[in-house]
């Protein structure tokens, strides 16, 4: 599709609506203007799959605006990318705007063509980075209709443009075969920044082999190409001045997604200093039911919404025997430990400063029907409304947890919970609470 296109609602370069059907190796390259999901190929994918396609429009909205698609529900975004301008004032992303319990995988978008540092899910590259090869051919494009000459963007095999197919994955350039018997061995920072580039380290075995020093070296989130499902074992090494910027950014940390096999433990990381928007962590961004035992994380975090010191988002997943010292600062959902909880929380603790303005926790921002049990936070904790020293809104299970830091808010404002409607037992706050209504020493 190559003609401008404008609408109001679900407006896209090819298809407005994707009601659970299949875009497959399909471009737009027209402009598109709208007012609420708008998309350079789809406006709204619910419950659909969109694969191998690319979009090169500009795309102008007023909220929920993406590259590619504007919202994705319960859809699929899988081997994409997006190279347009995209404008908006609400919800705006580089490849998507909004992704609601959907995937997004193996995807990218150009951050400087498109002026947008952010999108939910997916990779930003630079113009340079877009047309490499080796970058699409290490994410496993090499196997599927695609072509691509070096310095141009990929294009579709069906195209005929005559370009090359795109190459196989370049060998892991680490030691070990990422079995459990033979992990892949990480020696330098260097090593470590190359393992969001490679799609065949997602669901493999890694080990640090030595502490690393990653001042100066570049770095994405590992799991940015899809959700890191393997085995990370830091061996008691730490990971030191380690910084990821991506203001606009989701799923956002050392790792970006860890997936429901997958494992991170055993390591820390010092001097971090990580900045997002959505699902922000010290360590990892989004927990989607793995587990993360005996790590911690050390220095600042920033984001918006589901921000976390060591986890921005635990989802189903298991944190365990961690803790995070460092300065937390976001919007809503922003925590000591982790920003939201879904999941399981045991014999951890935070001592950092937090600040928000929503559902601010020195532990946790919000107990979203999990459970949080032998943990403690000391740090002070400011925020507007559902501030505590432990979690600013519960609706799960907390016990035996107890909080000591001053807290400082405007409606329910408690020492250990700002409101609670679940279940809190064998707790107990020493901080000084500050507030204006609903204000109390244990729950607000």
């Amino acid at each position: 599709a190559t003609g401008a296109v404008a609408g109001s609602y679900e407006v896209g370069g090819l298809v407005g609506y994707n009601d659970c059907g299949t875009v497959f190796q399909c471009y737009a390259t027209g402009a598109v203007t709208g007012t609420d999901r708008v998309g350079g190929l789809v406006g709204y994918n619910y419950y659909g799959t969109v694969f191998q396609c690319y979009a090169a429009g500009a795309v102008m909205g007023y909220e929920y605006a993406g590259g590619l698609v504007g919202v994705t529900y319960y859809g699929t975004v899988s081997e994409c990318y997006a190279t347009g301008a995209v404008t908006g004032s609400y919800e705006v992303g580089g490849l998507v705007s909004y992704n609601y319990f959907g995937t997004v995988e193996n995807s990218f978008w150009d951050t400087e063509t498109s002026g947008q540092a952010g999108s939910i899910g997916g990779k930003g590259l630079t113009t340079a980075q877009m047309t490499t090869r080796s970058v699409y051919g290490n994410a496993g494009w090499g196997a599927s209709g695609w072509v691509m000459t070096e310095g141009e963007y990929p294009r579709l095999a069906w195209e005929g443009t005559g370009a090359d197919p795109l190459p196989a994955p370049e060998p892991v350039p680490l030691a070990g075969s990422g079995t459990e018997a033979d992990p892949y061995r990480v020696f330098t920072a260097q090593e470590f920044a190359q393992l969001s580039w490679h799609k065949a380290l997602l669901d493999a075995h890694i080990e640090l082999a030595n502490d690393l020093d990653c001042e100066g070296v570049l770095l994405y989130s590992i799991g940015d190409l899809g959700p890191f499902t393997g085995v990370f074992n830091g061996q008691s090494h730490v990971i030191r001045n380690a910084a990821i910027h991506q203001p606009g950014g989701s799923f956002v940390g050392l790792f970006g997604v860890l997936g429901g096999s997958g494992e991170i433990h055993n390591v820390g990381v010092e001097n971090v200093d990580i900045v997002g928007s959505l699902f922000v962590g010290g360590l990892l961004g989004y927990n989607d039911g793995g587990t993360v035992s005996q790590c911690y994380a050390t220095g600042a975090v920033a984001g918006s919404y589901e921000v976390g010191g060591l986890v921005g988002y635990n989802y189903y997943g298991t944190v365990s025997e961690c803790y995070a010292t460092g300065a937390v600062a976001g919007y809503q959902y922003v925590g000591g430990l982790l920003g939201a909880n879904g999941g399981t929380v045991s014999q951890c603790y935070a001592t950092g400063a937090v600040t928000g303005s929503y559902e601010v926790g020195g532990l946790v921002g919000v107990n979203g029907g999990g459970t949080v049990s032998q943990c403690y936070a000391t740090g002070a904790v400011t925020g507007n409304e559902y501030v505590a020293g432990l979690v600013g809104y519960n609706w799960g299970t907390v016990s035996q947890c107890y909080a000591t830091g001053a807290v400082t808010g405007d409606w329910d404002v408690g020492g250990l919970l700002g409101a609670n409607g679940g279940t809190v037992s064998q707790c107990y706050a020493t901080g000084a609470v500050t507030g204006n209504e609903y204000v109390a020493g244990l729950v607000g």
